[in-house]
C-alpha cells in the first residue's frame, strides 16, 4: 500500500515538473508539499484514524474530509470503506486538482469548510455521516466550534498536535487532556480519545458526536 502510495506522488511530481517547465501554471513549491503530504508520519497518522475509526462506525453515510490536502486520508478510507461515498474538500484549488491526479479514486471538492454554504452543501446532506478534521492545529479555536455547528447529528474525527514550532501551527494542544477539554463542549459524545507518539511531536485524536 505504502508503495503504490509513492508511485503516485513520484508520478504526479513528474508530470508538475514538466508542466513546470513549459508554463507558470504550476510553481515547483507544490513539489516538497506533495512528498510532505505522503510521507511515512502522514501515512502513519492516517492509517491510525483509518483503523480506529472503523472499530466505532458501521453506518454506510458519507465521509467528509475537511482539509484534506491532496487526499491522502480519503484513499485509506476507501480501502478500509469500499462502499462509501468519500469526499475530500479543501480551499485550495490547485491541490484538489492535484489530488483528483493522485487519488482519483475518490471525489475532490474545492470547499471552505468555515461558512454556511459549506453547511447548506454538504454538512447537512446525510445525518449517519462522518466528518473529519486532521489539521485542527491549523484553525482558530473560534473556527473549530463553527465547523462543529454546521456539522450536526455526525460523528467527527478530529485531530491536532503538540508541534508549535510550525509557522501555521496557530491551534496547538500541549497534551491530549488539554485537547480534550476544549473540544469535549462541542460535542454531545467522546468514544475515543488517543495520542500516537511520532518522534519530534505526538498527534492527538478524539473520535465523538455532535
Amino acid at each position: 500500500m505504502e508503495a503504490e502510495i509513492l508511485r503516485r506522488g513520484l508520478r504526479t511530481i513528474d508530470e508538475i515538473f514538466k508542466r513546470c517547465k513549459q508554463s507558470q501554471e504550476l510553481d515547483l513549491f507544490r513539489i516538497p508539499d506533495i512528498i510532505n503530504s505522503l510521507d511515512k508520519k502522514q501515512i502513519k497518522s492516517k492509517q491510525w484514524l483509518v483503523d480506529t475509526l472503523a472499530e466505532y462506525y458501521s453506518s454506510n453515510g458519507t465521509i467528509v474530509i475537511g482539509g484534506g490536502w491532496y487526499g491522502l486520508l480519503g484513499y485509506l478510507l476507501k480501502l478500509k470503506f469500499p462502499d462509501h461515498k468519500i469526499i475530500n474538500t479543501d480551499i485550495d484549488e490547485n491541490a484538489i486538482d492535484i489530488g483528483c491526479v493522485i487519488f482519483p479514486e475518490i471525489k475532490h471538492k474545492i470547499i471552505d469548510m468555515i461558512n454556511e454554504n459549506y453547511s447548506e452543501t454538504w454538512a447537512r446532506e446525510n445525518d449517519k455521516g462522518v466528518f473529519i478534521s486532521t489539521s485542527v492545529e491549523h484553525i482558530h479555536r473560534d473556527e473549530v466550534d463553527s465547523i462543529m455547528f454546521y456539522n450536526p447529528n455526525k460523528m467527527v474525527v478530529l485531530q491536532s498536535n503538540n508541534y508549535f514550532d510550525h509557522v501555521s501551527h496557530i491551534n496547538c494542544s500541549e497534551t491530549l487532556e488539554d485537547f480534550k477539554e476544549y473540544i469535549s463542549p462541542m460535542l454531545k459524545e467522546i468514544c475515543y480519545a488517543g495520542e500516537l507518539h511520532l518522534g519530534d511531536y505526538t498527534r492527538f485524536m478524539i473520535i465523538g458526536k455532535t
